[in-house]
């Protein structure tokens, strides 16, 4: 099983990821569990397609405290990476995420099934 801790934020999508930002956090941990000793507040978790969905509540996180995808030497750490998403794309800057895989799935597919459940989040 998968979690996903996650930040969206109108176009933009932060998600907490495991080996320098390039794959998603493995365990078998409950997420609440996962969450409380990582730190991340939770707002609210769904499940979908084997990934437990976290929603973070973005009031009481400490950003500070975290490492950053752009930072040197995370390669082997849990950090948060940033993702654009467009709702209505002319640029086409979403068929990027297409192509960007973490554990098998695209962030595009990742950011369709956040924005799915939005509407109970």
């Amino acid at each position: 099983m998968f979690i996903l801790p996650f930040i969206h934020r109108e176009h933009t999508f932060q998600l907490f990821l495991t080996k320098g930002g390039t794959a998603l956090i493995s365990t078998t941990c409950e997420p609440s569990l996962f969450c409380q000793e990582n730190e991340i507040p939770i707002k609210r978790i769904f499940t979908k397609g084997g990934i437990h969905f976290v929603k973070v509540d973005v009031g009481k996180i400490e950003p500070n405290t975290f490492y950053s995808f752009h930072e040197e030497n995370t390669q082997e750490l849990d950090v948060w990476r940033t993702f654009i998403h467009i709702k209505n794309d002319i640029w086409s800057i979403n068929t990027s995420l297409q192509s960007i895989s973490l554990s098998g799935h695209t962030v595009s597919s990742l950011v369709e099934a956040v924005l799915r459940n939005s509407t109970n989040i």
